[in-house]
């Protein structure tokens, strides 16, 4: 029994595993999970597997312009798995490939968070946390009677969870069970207290600096933003000059990924072509909060990003000064028509 426990455990491990494309020399392309959370031979039909050659590598689809190989691997995917695979970035300066745990932000094992929250919140159910989050609920407060108190608590427990899920997936913060409940405690003491004002306040925060600035004579500015529609991902940039004339821009197709892939991919774009146009100096303006606190040091940079963030940090050092800032939506309407060209 101990053997099976031992080998089930090592089979949810291998499952729970992703690799991050660098080389792609470690990486084997049909049995590794590289794409998806499971290999892509198990998207092939049985009777088809033959006709694969299993000890093919992932960098034995890609060269220096990017994905090939696509006619083939279009005789045995769909469509729609092509399009997942074309939108894995890979890296302008190849480093080694990396393994991690797919299922946390930051391909670190966190599985104990939860059950780490609940045991410190002193909340006490007349069953164990152990038979299972959605189980204690409902012995709780369906087969119990109601205690308005005891469901604020948990309310607001679970509303701050959610925050933190949050600030772990579109800021990079690293999500801690002890602090998470210090907060839902701390909103939950000082909730009858609040008021108009901060309502005003953060009104007031939301609707400063939407305008775009201009850079200084000697500099230009790089705008980049990335976005998806209709499971396609796009993104561009464009670089314009102290009187706000344009001076180049680009808008991509990334394939289907994620928004804050494509982000990056805009922006590592963006830097590439100003090394090429030989400018020295670029402030680098865009929406995505996530994307500048990583290249910023701010924050550690969630999985996905991890090579893409090393390439754009490998990047500032082609520029005699560069700068990276966050902005608001509005400063970066100017991308909607030039992305929906993209997709059109």
């Amino acid at each position: 029994m101990a053997w099976n426990g031992i080998l089930d455990t090592r089979d949810l491990i291998i499952k729970g595993m992703r690799w991050i494309v660098g080389d792609g020399k470690s990486i084997k392309f049909w049995s590794f999970n590289w794409v998806f959370d499971h290999p892509l031979v198990e998207l092939i039909p049985t009777h088809v597997r033959n006709n694969i050659n299993l000890d093919e590598l992932v960098s034995d689809y890609f060269n220096e312009n990017g994905w090939n190989s696509t006619v083939k691997l279009r005789s045995f995917l769909d469509e729609n798995i092509v399009k997942e695979i074309l939108g894995v970035p890979i890296p302008t300066n190849p480093s080694a490939d990396e393994c991690v745990w797919g299922p946390a932000q930051h391909g670190k094992f966190t599985i104990k968070f939860t059950k780490d929250l609940w045991t410190n919140s002193n909340m006490s159910p007349p069953i164990s946390w152990n038979e299972g989050f959605f189980k204690v609920i409902h012995n709780w407060f369906i087969e119990n009677p109601y205690d308005s108190s005891l469901y604020e608590k948990l309310i607001t427990i679970c509303w701050q969870v959610w925050k933190t899920r949050n600030d772990t997936i579109f800021r990079g913060k690293q999500p801690n069970p002890r602090s998470t409940l210090a907060a839902a405690m701390s909103h939950l003491q000082n909730s009858a207290n609040l008021c108009i004002v901060g309502s005003t306040e953060s009104n007031y925060e939301n609707d400063k600096m939407i305008r775009w600035s201009p850079p200084p004579n000697d500099r230009v500015k790089l705008n980049f933003d990335g976005s998806v529609k209709s499971s396609y991902a796009v993104g561009g940039f464009i670089f314009r000059n102290l009187l706000g004339s344009p001076l180049a821009a680009a808008a991509f197709n990334f394939g289907s990924t994620t928004i804050p892939v494509a982000e990056a991919l805009a922006l590592r774009n963006g830097l590439i072509d100003a090394k090429r146009r030989g400018f020295k100096k670029v402030e680098v303006e865009g929406e995505s909060k996530l994307v500048i606190d990583v290249i910023n040091g701010v924050s550690a940079p969630p999985w996905r990003l991890l090579k893409l963030c090393q390439d754009i940090k490998s990047l500032r050092s082609s520029f005699e000064f560069i700068s990276f800032k966050h902005v608001f939506r509005r400063q970066t309407l100017w991308l909607t028509p030039l992305q929906t060209l993209v997709i059109g």
